[in-house]
């Protein structure tokens, strides 16, 4: 992943006047380079434009929605995302991705077209960071306990996202393949590379 992001740095740092139309957003906004650096947080117009780079690479076999999918199709339902796939029959396509953001968080929907599977990935393991001295292992049930139930929680609220995109999106596509249906799961670490810090989420 970080030689991606290295790879696309560079890329963008060759094109002097770099803009990303975000035409489903109604603006247009630079890119802005030092987004790349350090521990500051990526935002939407870098992931978008990492997105096409994507789309350009892969583009037989993988699809890459923008970051502002999700709110769209939650605020005016299929209509209101129908053309964002023009010219595309994304069921052709292995991957498509829905790169998501939320409460300041990057997270990311994979619908694996040969799998006919709708996954979330969610890199971030709750309270990860509280490290407890030796003295106090007592309390380690407790963070435990309450790291569970934060989990819990995220993933009820991805499986309420999946369940937008499959039964307000997917189902109602006008080219889904007639009985296509796809298996909805949230796969969290450490069955994906895990999110060490609060800062590289979208990376």
């Amino acid at each position: 992943h970080l030689k991606k992001m290295e790879s696309m740095k560079k890329e963008m740092k060759t094109q002097k006047d770099l803009r990303v139309n975000q035409a489903d957003a109604k603006e247009t906004n630079s890119v802005n380079i030092e987004k790349l650096e350090g521990s500051t947080w990526l935002d939407d117009t870098i992931i978008n434009e990492y997105g096409k780079l994507l789309k350009e690479q892969f583009e037989q076999t993988a699809f890459v929605f923008s970051s502002h999918f999700l709110e769209h199709l939650s605020k005016h339902g299929y209509k209101g995302v129908k053309r964002w796939d023009k010219n595309v029959n994304i069921f052709e396509k292995k991957f498509v991705f829905y790169p998501l953001f939320e409460r300041y968080h990057w997270f990311l929907a994979v619908q694996n077209n040969d799998a006919k599977t709708l996954s979330i990935l969610e890199p971030f393991v709750p309270l990860d960071e509280i490290i407890h001295p030796p003295k106090q292992r007592q309390f380690n049930p407790s963070l435990r306990k309450l790291r569970s139930s934060k989990l819990d929680l995220i993933i009820k609220d991805h499986q309420e996202r999946l369940s937008i995109i499959h039964n307000q999106y997917i189902l109602k596509h006008e080219k889904l393949p007639r009985g296509l249906t796809f298996k909805t799961m949230v796969i969290c670490a450490p069955e994906i590379p895990h999110q060490s810090n609060g800062n590289d989420c979208g990376v």
